[in-house]
This record gives structure tokens, C-alpha cells and sequence, in this order.
């Protein structure tokens, strides 16, 4: 029997640790003794052969996939905060500055020499990329490793003069989701980290990205969208706030929504949705939400596997797109538990 409402995700004793750690940003324990240098990694995402298995989403498939390859990941600066920084793939639908390197925050967390489980996420609109900062400092605190990957425009990835960040994100379509996807497998080879055990989740922008980029194999065990939807294109056609400023801009700047509807539709989540396994994905989004509409939402839930998600994978709260950061320690735990109880195991 399907519940009316998602569950509450807060309990006091680690909802408070969670909030301590969102609130101070800065306090993260230290964690592994692993130094600066260069990891190897490999692509383990084949979309020629993800294609050929799957002729439903093969357009899809085709347009978020590269040519795998093995490639290295540099390892900067020292635990407990550290940087990852690996080649930005080239997918078959690929726009933008694929020159500069993908940059992963990785925010360590204290648990030993075991390798452990890991968080990834993929940051919202902001510049700075606060809520994924203070949502990965808080899971890191919880004992769990945090990794926020950086789009396209943002970090050291600047975009050109006169565009702003979440444009650059835009118009790289498909260039977002390869290097979310690659960050997973360059999380993997990590010695701390055990590939096996990832869970994947994006805010709002980011959403969009990580909920396509689970969706190419499915190698993450969890996927979470935070203030997300099934559709990136309706999300900036539709959408006010800070939706309406970025569709602004990119139609001043030439763009007509003829042309991002067909940059954003092949690689957006409802391209993919069918892939997607109900009981390895979760929505947390606000029911006054006007950035991305409720029915963005409400789509991808409908789509998720062919059949829709159960209701207690459907998290929904009262608030509006920003009045939903204090959800952050709900969400900061559900990470948590997935990460330390996957799914099915």
C-alpha cells in the first residue's frame, strides 16, 4: 500500500549532527592519509554497447556517450578537503569548453582505512555552489566521504566573458551529464572509497544532470533529486525566479527555445526515466516549488522504470525553491543512510 506522504527523514540525534555540520561548513574531521598525486581510472560506461541493448533510448544513450577510455584523475591538496580533477569527456551531443579539466570537491570524511562509501553531488544554480558545499560537509561529518562535482562554468571551469555560469551549464547540454557520469568512475578508483557503494544526487540544476547520468548504467545505488524534475527544458521554459533569469539571459544571447528544447530534451531525465530503477530512486522537493514546477516533478516520478515511484520514495514538504534549504539535514541524512544501507542489500 502506497503511503500518502514520503517518511520523515529527521531524527533528532543525527538530524542535529547534520545541522551542525550544514551550519559550520567549515569543521570536517580528518579523514585518510592518501596524498597529491595522479589516480588511474577507467570509463566503465560503454554507450555504443548500452545502445545495442537498448534500442529504446539509444538516441539518448548515444547523445550522453563518448568513447571510453582509460584517463587520470589528480589528487590536490590534503585531507580532509581535496580536489579531483580529470579530463572532461567529449559526449556525442557535447557543447561547450571541453578543454579545461572536470573539478570534484572532495570533502573526507573520518572512518579509518576501510574503504567506504561515498555521496556524489552535483550543485545547483548558485555560483558558489553553497548548498552542495554545506549538504557534503554534513554528510562528511556523518562519517561518510562527499564529493560535489563541478558543471560546466563553475569552479575553475569559468565560462566566457558576458555569460553567466548556469548559462555555460546549459549550453553544454550534454557535456554536464558525461562529466557527472566520469566523476563517478573517478570517485571509484579512489583506495578510499569502495566503487561499489556510490550514491548519486543533485540539486535543483543539478538534479537534472545526476538523475540522466544514473540513468546511462545505473552504476550508482541510490540516486536522490533534491528540488528537481524530469524535464530541464520545461524547468527553464516554465519556471520564474531564478528560472526566468537564466532563460532571459540565454534568449538574449541568441538562443530561441526552439533551439534549447533540442539541446536539453535527448539528455534530460524523462529521456531516460524508463532505465531507472523505482527502488533505487528518490524526489525531496517543495510543494510550492516555482522554480521547477510541481508537475516537473510530478512527471519524473510518473516516468521513473515505467511504472512510477512508490510514494514514500516521493519526499514532499511544504516551501518554496529556497525556503527548502532548510530541508537540507532531512536530505543530508536520507544520503547518509542510503550510502551506509544501499538499497536491495
Amino acid at each position: 500500500m502506497r503511503r500518502k506522504h514520503g517518511p520523515r527523514i529527521l531524527n533528532l540525534g543525527l538530524g542535529l549532527k547534520l545541522g551542525l555540520g550544514l551550519g559550520l561548513g567549515l569543521a570536517v574531521a580528518a579523514c585518510g592519509s592518501a596524498s597529491a598525486g595522479t589516480v588511474r581510472a577507467e570509463d566503465t560506461f560503454d554507450a555504443a554497447a548500452e545502445a545495442a541493448a537498448d534500442p529504446a533510448h539509444a538516441r539518448a544513450l548515444r547523445a550522453a556517450g563518448w568513447t571510453p577510455e582509460a584517463f587520470g584523475v589528480e589528487v590536490a591538496g590534503a585531507a580532509p578537503r581535496r580536489t579531483l580533477r580529470f579530463p572532461a569527456p567529449t559526449p556525442g551531443a557535447g557543447r561547450g569548453d571541453r578543454a579545461l579539466p572536470v573539478e570534484v570537491l572532495w570533502f573526507g570524511a573520518d572512518r579509518g582505512d576501510a574503504a567506504g562509501p561515498a555521496v556524489v553531488i552535483v550543485h545547483s544554480l548558485a555560483p558558489g555552489m553553497p548548498l552542495a558545499r554545506g549538504l557534503a560537509n554534513a554528510v562528511a561529518q556523518a562519517g561518510v566521504d562527499a564529493f560535489v562535482v563541478t558543471l560546466p562554468g563553475y569552479g575553475g571551469r569559468r565560462p566566457p566573458a558576458g555569460r553567466s555560469p548556469g548559462a555555460e551549464a546549459v549550453l553544454s547540454g550534454a557535456g554536464g551529464v558525461a562529466d557527472v557520469r566520469r566523476a563517478l568512475d573517478a570517485v571509484a578508483a579512489l583506495a578510499e572509497i569502495d566503487g561499489d557503494r556510490l550514491v548519486l544526487a543533485g540539486i535543483s540544476l543539478g538534479s537534472f544532470a545526476a538523475v540522466s547520468a544514473s540513468a546511462l548504467d545505473g552504476r550508482p545505488v541510490a540516486t536522490v533529486s533534491f528540488l528537481g524534475g524530469g524535464s530541464a527544458f520545461e524547468g527553464l521554459r516554465d519556471g520564474a525566479k531564478d528560472a526566468a533569469f537564466l532563460r532571459e539571459e540565454l534568449l538574449r544571447s541568441g538562443e530561441t527555445m526552439g533551439s534549447l528544447e533540442a539541446r536539453l530534451r535527448p539528455i534530460e531525465p524523462l529521456a531516460f526515466a524508463g532505465r531507472l530503477e523505482p527502488d533505487r530512486v528518490w524526489l525531496a522537493t517543495a510543494t510550492a516549488d516555482q522554480v521547477i514546477l510541481p508537475a516537473n516533478a510530478a512527471a519524473l516520478a510518473a516516468a521513473v522504470g515505467g511504472e512510477g515511484l512508490a510514494d514514500d520514495h516521493w519526499i514532499r514538504r511544504p516551501g518554496n525553491h529556497y525556503t527548502a534549504a532548510f530541508a537540507l539535514p532531512g536530505v543530508a541524512q536520507l544520503l547518509v543512510r542510503l550510502a551506509e544501507a544501499p538499497p536491495g542489500r
